[in-house]
């Protein structure tokens, strides 16, 4: 798996065959691609919102063919790397958010130690720092 920094807007649209937006979205810096070879098919990618006047990690995208445990290790590989380019960057937190079902939300708290801080609009907001 090749990990690397969307630069041009072949890569955004990579992303957007992969997991389309509602018109007039668009994907964000940062947006980290996960690449079978380097330039290869996407299995996955990690991007930004900026939308709302601030950061907003996601959406995540994830091959669905793949594995639970390749998932697993590609969402922790793609979010080290979204926290690098944001550090290297000068910023110290951003804002994620998560539905209520599945096992996302143990999962959050088991591996980064975080408690959704509000529930809006049926999602569980979280504040990354770092």
């Amino acid at each position: 798996m090749y990990l690397r920094l969307a630069t041009v807007d072949r890569d955004y649209r990579k992303c957007l065959v992969a997991r389309p937006v509602d018109e007039g979205g668009r994907y964000d810096f940062p947006t980290i691609l996960a690449e079978h070879e380097l330039n290869g098919p996407l299995e996955g990618f990690l991007s930004t919102n900026l939308d709302q006047n601030m950061i907003v990690c996601g959406p995540l995208w994830l091959d669905p063919s793949m594995s639970l445990g390749r998932r697993s290790r590609m969402t922790i590989r793609l979010l080290d790397a979204y926290e690098m380019i944001l550090k290297k960057a000068g910023v110290s937190q951003y804002l994620f958010h998560v539905q209520p079902e599945g096992h996302w939300m143990d999962t959050i708290e088991r591996a980064l130690g975080l408690k959704p801080y509000e529930f809006s609009e049926g999602e569980f907001w979280y504040k990354r720092e770092f």
